[in-house]
Parts: C-alpha cells; structure tokens; sequence
C-alpha cells in the first residue's frame, strides 16, 4: 500500500521528514528511510521499539525525553534518519521535531477516540 501510494504522501519528491504515529515495529519505516526521507515515529510500547531496533544492524543511541513524561525516551539511529519515540503519541507536539510535510499511518489512528485524532 505504502509503494503504491507513495507518491501522494511526497508530491514534491524531496526528502521531507515523515511523521509515523504509532509505528509500532513497522517495516514501513525503514523503506520510507530507504526512498531518502528520515522519519519520526512514536509508539508508547517500549517493547515494541526494541524488537524493531534488535532486528536492525544500525547502531541507536537512547536519551530521556522530560518534556513528554518522565519515562519518555528517543531513540535515534546513528545516520539520523530514523528518530524513535517512546512516548504517547497525544503528548508529542511541533515543539519536539517541529513540523511535518507528510505523515503515514498503517491504521493505527483508527484506535484513536474521533475527536482526539486531530490532536
């Protein structure tokens, strides 16, 4: 789905940053970064990002993130293409990365109560 509709989510076709809410353990990630783009993804199960990042041969460093709660971490792959939050995704804001061209959602978002999801 994500390479047959890719286009859409990058008209331009530069590099801008995607925004990945909820990603989970998705392989998407890594082909987004693949195409050139770096991604920002937030999942609140750290266990999660850790399976993603032990199948990964990259390197990832880890620090706190106060600003979203105070067990909040990021971890960031060493080429700085892909940033991983463990926070809610409700918590994060422009303040943190700024903001996005694009954002991808595999059907993670529908789990979000209908007023909540422009937040």
């Amino acid at each position: 789905m994500l390479m047959d509709h890719y286009q859409k989510l990058n008209p331009s076709g530069k590099a801008t940053p995607v925004f990945y809410p909820m990603c989970g353990m998705s392989l998407d990630m890594n082909w987004l970064v693949e195409q050139g783009v770096s991604v920002v993804g937030v999942e609140l199960v750290l266990e999660a990002l850790q399976k993603f990042m032990s199948r990964s041969e990259d390197c990832w460093s880890k620090t706190c993130v106060p600003e979203l709660g105070v067990d909040a971490k990021l971890f960031t792959r060493r080429d700085n293409k892909l940033k991983l939050y463990c926070s809610d995704v409700l918590a994060f804001s422009p303040k943190i990365e700024g903001k996005f061209d694009a954002m991808y959602d595999r059907g993670s978002l529908q789990f979000v109560e209908p007023e909540t999801q422009t937040r």
